[in-house]
């Protein structure tokens, strides 16, 4: 099986064009990066807002929780409450996403039971699977699935970086032109938190005995038979 990158939004990201050798796989709005991801992953309503129309044109799959989190959309009102059902992303935005395939996990216990659910099933329990722990972040998210249901075995990630920061195609969410777009969850780096980020994901990685690799380790030789 291929390898896959995950493509994160730390210094050390960078712009990775679809190939043959490997797989990509973008978190939130790394799409801008690699605008034609295998998988597209999102935890929150939030990161689809930075986003427009045409950043998806390329996307044919995305990974995302049932409900997703929705706070700081509700603040700025334009989601009901703190978490929101994956079905409303349609009506969040409309023509956007009907091309592409989702692949939905279990994030909150009890969701599966969740009215919406129920309805979208016409099951007490929609039996969506879940992730084997809490994912600290969108990318750690990323990891665990690709580990526990895509079959992942080689990870490559740029973008994730225990050091934190943000590269410059992300600061300010990427706002361009004076455009003034969403101003909450993704348009900064975080504080801290980055280190138990990536341990989360070594940790997964060598649970199923996987390679995890981040893109400086990786020799010019190899990153160049990558074509990255």
């Amino acid at each position: 099986m291929k390898p896959i990158i995950i493509v994160g939004k730390g210094p050390t990201a960078r712009e990775i064009k679809k190939s043959d050798k490997y797989d990509i796989a973008t978190l939130n709005n790394t799409i801008w990066l690699a605008p034609e991801p295998t998988y597209s992953f999102f935890n929150d309503v939030e990161l689809f807002m930075l986003m427009e129309d045409k950043d998806f044109e390329l996307v044919t799959k995305i990974v995302c929780p049932t409900f997703l989190h929705s706070m700081w959309a509700r603040i700025e009102g334009k989601c009901e409450g703190d978490v929101t059902h994956w079905l409303d992303l349609y009506k969040l935005f409309p023509d956007r996403l009907d091309h592409i395939e989702f692949f939905l996990y279990e994030l909150h216990a009890g969701d599966n039971t969740k009215p919406e659910e129920q309805q979208r099933t016409g099951l007490v329990d929609a039996g969506v699977p879940g992730l084997p722990e809490w994912p600290l972040s969108t990318g750690q998210t990323a990891t665990m699935w690709l580990l526990q249901y895509a079959g992942y075995r080689d990870f490559i990630v740029a973008g994730l970086d225990v050091e934190g920061g943000y590269h410059p195609t992300f600061i300010g969410a990427g706002h361009k032109d004076g455009v003034k777009g969403f101003n909450g969850q993704g348009t900064a780096a975080q504080p801290q938190g980055y280190h138990a980020d990536y341990a989360q994901s070594v940790k997964w990685a060598n649970h199923y005995g996987a390679r995890f690799r981040h893109i400086n380790e990786l020799s010019e030789e190899e990153l160049n038979e990558l074509g990255i």
